[in-house]
């Protein structure tokens, strides 16, 4: 402090002696030269200084009419020199009378000096505000500073002036009250009136510490969400409702210059206090109410003598955006927002003040309704106003849920009535953009709360729905819009009031609109997808587009069966079974089309056809059909099960016909729902009939209904496979059956794959079906007894055509004829067959095909590759060397030639598949890989019983295993005498897994040793196993092998001895096996089958 004392004494001038040159005049005359154009100016400069030291003592300013603050102020100032300033009140310990004379003093010099302060005045009052800023907090001189922020009087009215004091002011009040938690009153006065005049500091960035501060008494939100919003926004200030925030350093750029006097402008006053991390928190929080008051008063007051729209000024409309926290201030302009927007002059400043409106609204204030109200009556004419309003909605719908559903209802209510507003769809679409979660939801309480009314809203509401989803396509979200109309409001004190009828219309309206949303999710990118055909795959460019389709409509249809199920009931005591039936039948897309059209003929007749099928061939979930089987299993519902597996029936085929890949059309993941099937067609008898004491009625199912169920358990099997296949096949051989007739598209009872047991089987049938005759008549004769007292036997029975034994993990049923004929139109339609031999885990095919033997596949087989052409790497492998058995014994058929042609085709085909298998590169004996299977297949029937089997086998491993390129080139005939066993001798062990299945074909063909009768193919087994690994590794065991073989097969061995290079063969493997043995010194063990007989 004494180093600037030093220097405020080291400039202090001496005492002129002459008249000294203005600073601001320009000497005329010719010019002198460089040396006297330098004496002007140190002349010039040393005036300068000279003034700058005594200004105060010699200058007077020119006063015009003081306001009684200033006087007041004024009256009090105790005048002295500036360099003596800080010495005099540095020597005040505390702030006192003398420091606020003295600084009232300053104040007063300040506001005489206003266009070119002082500077060493400047810079004391800056180093005392941080040094001692408790000077500064007294209400003299707080009052005295807060004067040189209101207008100078004297000041002409156009001059802009030079804001350097006010700056001043405003940055030193707030720095002494920086660390103050409560602001006086004083300061908001002032700040009122700045606003409502020329804002010469309340609008500057370097006085934004001190305005941030003030503004919090308003408790004003003025900061968007929108980052648009606030680079557009014209009113800079940010939000006025808080604490914590701090301002930039660009909000408070007071910082020190070499030109300490501003120009004028808005540009950096040169003085800096180090507010550059000036913080912002409410001061006002115990005035509020005061605070309020006035700026009411203040508004009040300006808004009636500003009762026309000529005279209403820019700084009223910025004054009332500052202040727009009030909701009083926001009820007093909502209703002239409209006239403002439309006058040019007041544009900018009337979109911030809506801005701030919207940001300030809450719908939980119960005024601020009012002020919603207003604000959604408001009219753009012109394209930038009407996106800024928009953008202004979002705003408002944002800050609060409840703004959202009080524009929302307004909104559709307006649209309803006779003077429409022009935005209503765009608003619509602005809400549901926003929050696609909850408008649905509040649109379908709107929607309940009009169909709760006297009048029938029901045409209009649908109408109504159309143009929201027309306005709105990908922004609606159909499903969440009907889990809305679909809510439990049976608590509704409305609902509860209404009359049967009245609540009647409610629900059945309800389903009405539930359907017609169904409808409208038909979208024309979904007609243009689906109008030809419902075939879907995922390399479709519109996939997405149906996969959305489907998923909705599924959607809805499963929530629509929950209500039914769950809801209807209770809020609906229900008179009429047939409208609930009805009702239903409606909701998944079932009932005839003029009931989806007879409200306001919509959909139309000429789109009614094709919005139907697209609507109803829809995937299906597994919630939709349990809880139908559920309602039909409950006597409470008035869908009976009969017709419940109807409904059901129908669903779940409509689902199946699909042509779907990569999507869940029909998925069933829990089990249970076999069980239900099952259960639903149970028969119960009348519960008024009291059956004998001790009788146990047997368990019994409705014949129709048992056979039906038997049938949709087949298609969820079929299009659930790995779900629960393995458990349905083996636990259920109705079912087995039943999926062996599609397969095999054999509808023979028993099946097939019984062989030898099919008259065992129709024994079994007829046993059952006469104990089941039995107990059905006993029990018939129970029921007449409790009612009619008439004898019941076969001629007269009613239940003994309709009932049968529930059994379902018993035996075998065979199915009735009509059965059969369903069964074969639905695997006609559906391709049931095709789906399950596809099936890989499990595998059905396989299990058929080791069940049925080689004698009895080939009729079924022969369809089955035929209808999988162009995709045999479907089948297993098992199937496709079944197959190849069949066509090569099938070779010599009498078939015509061109279904011949066909024949050899498909045997090509067939056979060009299996060899591409068998030159793929193995390096592991997995039994799992395909070419192990081909090889297991083929050589394990080596040495089956049957002639016929054994040698199909050989044929086919000849014709699969020569080279085709070789066999091409060479036009080689595999069935010549010379190379009819190279297939075993030369192809087989150049196969890349030779040595993985090398074990495998030595062991079958010495199996095929005991059982072979024709003498070559033996012959060329023993010429193989003589050239084997075996042989080579351990002789005896082969040798031991053969010799069982000539001693068990007297007759062969005579044949084989003819054969001269069979016998020189065998006489020479005898023949080292002795020496060796004799080498090796073993002991021969003689055996009684080696000998003969």
């Amino acid at each position: 402090m004494d180093k600037i004392r030093n220097s405020i004494n080291a400039k202090r001038p001496g005492k002129p002696k002459g008249h000294n040159t203005p600073f601001d005049l320009i000497p005329l005359g010719q010019k002198s030269g460089e040396a006297s154009k330098s004496k002007l100016l140190a002349a010039a400069k040393t005036d300068a200084s000279l003034s700058a030291g005594s200004s105060l003592l010699v200058k007077k300013a020119k006063y015009g009419v003081p306001n009684k603050a200033q006087m007041k102020y004024d009256e009090m100032a105790t005048d002295c020199l500036p360099p003596e300033l800080y010495d005099k009140i540095e020597g005040e310990s505390e702030p006192s009378e003398v420091s606020d004379k003295l600084l009232c003093g300053a104040v007063k010099h300040l506001r005489a000096q206003r266009a070119k302060p002082n500077h060493q005045i400047v810079l004391t009052l800056m180093t005392l505000a941080k040094d001692r800023p408790s000077l500064f907090t007294t209400d003299i001189a707080t009052g005295a500073f807060c004067s040189l922020l209101k207008r100078d009087a004297s000041a002409n009215f156009k001059a802009k002036g030079n804001p350097t004091v006010t700056v001043l002011a405003c940055n030193l009040l707030y720095t002494a009250y920086a660390d103050e938690e409560h602001w006086p009153q004083q300061l908001v006065e002032v700040y009122l009136e700045d606003s409502l005049g020329e804002r010469t500091w309340v609008d500057r960035a370097d006085c934004k510490p001190l305005v941030n501060n003030i503004v919090t008494a308003f408790g004003t939100n003025l900061t968007p969400k929108n980052p648009s919003l606030v680079e557009s926004s014209g009113y800079g200030l940010p939000s006025t409702s808080g604490a914590g925030a701090s301002s930039s350093p660009s909000s408070s750029p007071f910082h020190h210059s070499s030109s300490p006097v501003d120009t004028g402008d808005d540009s950096n006053t040169g003085f800096s206090l180090g507010l550059s991390n000036a913080v912002v928190k409410h001061r006002y929080r115990f005035q509020m109410d005061s605070i309020e008051q006035l700026v009411m008063d203040t508004v009040t007051e300006q808004m009636t003598k500003r009762q026309h729209l000529e005279v209403t000024s820019k700084q009223l409309l910025r004054l009332l955006t500052s202040v727009s926290g009030y909701c009083a201030a926001r009820l007093m302009v909502v209703n002239k927002l409209d006239s403002w927007l439309q006058n040019p002059k007041l544009m900018k400043a009337a979109q911030d003040l809506l801005l701030a409106v919207c940001l300030n609204c809450s719908g939980q204030n119960p005024n601020d309704k009012d002020v919603i109200v207003g604000l959604l009556k408001i009219r753009a004419k012109t394209k930038p106003v009407l996106s800024h309003y928009i953008n202004c909605i979002r705003e408002l719908l944002e800050a609060d849920d409840e703004n959202l559903r009080i524009v929302l209802t307004h909104t559709v209510y307006n649209e309803l009535s006779t003077s429409r507003h022009p935005n209503n769809m765009q608003m619509l679409a602005t809400m549901f953009q926003q929050n696609s979660e909850l408008s649905p939801k509040l649109l379908a309480d709107i929607f309940i709360d009009l169909l709760m009314t006297k009048e029938d809203y029901l045409r209009s509401l649908r109408a109504l729905l159309r143009e929201i989803v027309r306005a709105m396509r990908t922004d609606f979200t159909f499903h969440a819009f009907c889990v809305g109309l679909m809510a439990n409001r049976s608590t509704h004190p409305v609902y509860l009031s209404l009359e049967q009828s009245a609540k009647e219309r409610v629900m059945y309206g309800i389903a009405d609109l539930v359907a017609v949303t169904e409808l409208l999710t038909i979208s024309p990118a979904v007609k243009e997808a689906l109008g030809g055909s419902v075939s879907f795959t995922d390399k479709r460019k519109d996939a997405s587009v149906i996969q959305t389709f489907w998923s909705q409509i599924a959607n809805i249809q499963k929530t629509s069966v929950s209500w039914m199920y769950e809801t209807f009931t209770s809020m609906l005591h229900v008179t009429d079974g047939q409208g609930f039936i009805q009702c239903l039948y409606k909701l998944l897309m079932m009932a005839h089309g003029e009931h989806y059209s007879k409200v306001d003929n919509w959909p139309t007749e000429a789109d009614r056809k094709i919005m139907l099928r697209l609507a109803s061939e829809t995937p299906v979930l597994e919630d939709t059909l349990l809880r139908l089987l559920m309602m039909g299993m409950d006597g409470e519902y008035p869908l009976k099960a009969s017709d419940a597996l109807d409904v059901m029936e129908l669903m779940v085929n409509r689902a199946a016909a699909l042509k779907v890949t990569n999507y869940p059309a029909l998925e069933i993941k829990n089990l249970d729902i076999v069980k239900l099937l099952l259960n639903v067609s149970t028969y119960h008898h009348p519960d008024n009939i009291k059956l004998p004491k001790g009788y146990r009625p047997p368990h019994l199912a409705i014949a129709s209904m048992f056979w039906k169920s038997w049938l949709l358990i087949l298609v969820l099997v079929a299009y659930n496979p790995t779900t629960f296949g393995k458990y349905v096949w083996k636990e259920y051989p109705t079912l087995e059956m039943l999926m062996e007739m599609v397969m095999t598209n054999r509808y023979l009872f028993p099946p097939v794959s019984s062989g030898t047991d099919m008259e065992q089987l129709v024994a079994q049938e007829r046993q059952i079906c006469e104990l089941e005759k039995q107990e059905i008549l006993e029990f018939e004769g129970h029921l007449a007894a409790a009612t009619s007292n008439v004898t019941i036997t076969e001629t007269n029975s009613l239940l003994l055509s309709q009932l049968i034994s529930m059994n379902a993990s018993g035996p075998s049923r065979k199915p009735p004829a009509k059965i059969v004929e369903e069964l074969k139109m639905l695997n006609s339609s559906l391709h049931l067959g095709h789906t399950l031999s596809k099936s890989r885990n499990p595998d059905f095919l396989l299990q058929v095909i080791q069940k049925q033997g080689t004698s009895n596949a080939m009729p079924w087989l022969s369809e089955l590759v035929e209808s999988s052409e162009g995709s045999l790497d479907v089948l297993p492998i098992q199937c496709l060397c079944e197959f190849l058995l069949m066509s090569n014994g099938d070779s010599k058929s009498d078939d015509p030639k061109a279904k011949h042609s066909q024949k050899i085709a498909r045997h090509d085909r067939l056979l060009q598949r299996l060899q591409m298998i068998m030159q793929q590169p193995s390096d592991s004996g997995d039994g799992d890989s395909p070419a192990f299977q081909v090889i297991s297949y083929f050589f394990e029937r080596l040495y089956s019983t049957s002639p016929y089997t054994r040698d199909l086998s050989v044929k086919a491993l000849r014709t699969m295993f020569v080279d085709p390129v070789t066999q091409q080139a060479m036009d080689i005939d595999i069935n010549t005498d010379s190379n009819q066993f190279d297939w075993l001798h030369v192809n087989i062990p150049e196969i890349s897994m030779f040595s993985s299945v090398e074990d495998l074909i030595q062991t079958s063909v010495q199996k095929a040793l005991h059982v072979e009768t024709d003498y070559e193919v033996v012959s060329a087994y023993i010429t193989y196993l003589m050239e084997s690994k075996m042989y080579r590794k351990e002789p005896s065991l082969t040798i031991l092998e053969i010799s069982k073989m000539l001693c068990s097969r007297p007759a062969l061995c005579n044949q084989l001895l003819s054969h001269s290079e069979t016998y020189d063969m065998l006489i020479l493997s005898f023949k080292h096996f002795t020496e060796d043995a004799i080498a090796r010194k073993s002991a021969f063990e003689w055996h009684s089958g080696m000998l003969g007989t």
